[in-house]
């Protein structure tokens, strides 16, 4: 998935959507595909050092939005 927000980011994840340093980025969805209900991870705060906050291209990407940051030991790799 793409790295979308870097430690110190301002990340906001709420009911209207996920917004990064002030920047709406995408919505999020209730149910997935097949109707089971997504969790519902909320944030509104910066980043800590080494944590990532991951968005995948689609809006059916199952990614932060959904499960949170991610800690930069749990990154297999980085790609440019």
């Amino acid at each position: 998935k793409p790295v979308e927000a870097i430690p110190g980011d301002h990340v906001k994840v709420d009911h209207t959507g996920v917004y990064i340093n002030n920047r709406y980025k995408g919505a999020l969805r209730q149910k997935d595909q097949q109707g089971l209900m997504l969790p519902q991870f909320r944030f509104n705060g910066v980043l800590h050092p080494n944590t990532y906050f991951l968005l995948g291209q689609g809006a059916n990407s199952f990614d932060s939005r959904y499960f949170g940051p991610v800690h930069k030991q749990l990154i297999l790799c980085f790609v440019e």
